[in-house]
């Protein structure tokens, strides 16, 4: 009786959109734990919550989605990368080893279009959050450690994967911070603010005088002018 009425729990949890969904949640939850740590784990969870998202997406609604500026700019960009390999005189293999980081892109539409219908986008965020504190934590460690770094021969103050990608990281959750910060101040909740600011600016200041790349130079300035424009009018 027991292992009847498991099986027609997981068989209704099978039909279940919702249980889908909350599927698709918690491997999206994963991919953004997992973002600064592993690009393995990114792509295995990646494809788990494409896997996830498939039985029950409205084919025609997303597909409508994909007209949005949103939605249509990751596409072309992912288009034109494609379109440039033809001027490429690399065997194919090389060309397509090459345009594999801008497949990443393709997963933007799907989240939007997914997002849209979930509460969890915060979620996702504070899951993103904290493991880049966790990871800012480990920079500073290997700094005064090197030997407590993850990878062999790691760059200074780089314990995981390289150091573009950890600028580009805590250069986006430092940009991302002032929003609640703005939001939290606006409301009179400085001690929270000042948390938020607090981590914020540890992240600067890692990038000021642990490591820091040119991209994350580059991007943080246009970061912030994007979110003055949208938020501080």
């Amino acid at each position: 009786m027991a292992r009847e009425s498991v099986l027609a729990l997981l068989l209704r949890r099978w039909r279940n959109p919702a249980a889908w969904a909350i599927a698709a949640d918690i491997f999206v939850i994963l991919i953004a734990v997992a973002l600064p740590w592993s690009t393995t784990l990114v792509a295995i969870f990646a494809a788990a919550s494409v896997i996830a998202m498939a039985p029950f997406l409205d084919l025609k609604s997303f597909l409508q989605s994909l007209k949005r500026p949103i939605c249509a700019l990751p596409i072309a960009l992912f288009a034109l990368a494609v379109v440039g390999t033809l001027w490429s005189n690399a065997p194919w293999a090389t060309r397509l080893y090459a345009i594999g980081p801008t497949t990443k892109l393709l997963m933007l539409p799907l989240l939007f279009y997914h997002f849209e219908r979930s509460t969890r986008g915060v979620q996702v965020f504070v899951a993103f959050l904290a493991s880049c504190v966790l990871l800012l934590a480990m920079s500073w460690i290997v700094v005064f450690d090197p030997r407590l770094a993850l990878k062999p021969e790691a760059a200074y103050g780089v314990p995981v994967k390289n150091y573009i990608d950890q600028s580009q990281e805590f250069a986006l959750c430092a940009v991302a911070l002032a929003f609640p910060i703005v939001t939290l101040l606006r409301t009179n909740r400085i001690m929270q603010a000042l948390l938020l600011s607090a981590i914020a600016l540890s992240f600067v200041a890692n990038m000021a005088f642990v490591v820091v790349s040119r991209t994350a130079l580059v991007t943080m300035p246009i970061m912030l002018a994007v979110f003055a424009l949208l938020h501080l009018k």
